[in-house]
């Protein structure tokens, strides 16, 4: 999906200016081990790409708003964690087992 800007912003310098009018979500990163969540908070990072220039934004939640991300993601019976452990297995990465 393509995220169009409302107004798109001009960043770099004075010599090579880029116009960021559209960004594409490149990677996402969630980290919710113990270290973290027996805080209430979690590692979320984002980086969004202008296609168009190569240029990135990257972003870092490092809160209990990143904790809530990934609860909120992970709510629906656990439809991200079935995905991935259903990719793994079936891509023999794990054996077969159960989730709980």
């Amino acid at each position: 999906m393509i995220y169009t800007l409302t107004n798109p912003l001009t960043v770099g310098d004075l010599t090579s200016p880029i116009l960021i009018d559209k960004l594409e979500l490149a990677s996402v990163s969630l980290n919710f081990e113990p270290f973290y969540s027996d805080k209430g908070t979690a590692m979320f990072s984002i980086v969004l790409v202008h296609r168009a220039s190569g240029y990135k934004i990257k972003i870092v939640y490092s809160d209990a708003t990143a904790l809530s991300i990934w609860t909120n993601l992970n709510t629906a019976g656990s439809v991200v964690t079935k995905s991935v452990f259903t990719k793994l297995t079936a891509d023999g990465k794990l054996p077969a087992g159960t989730l709980a």
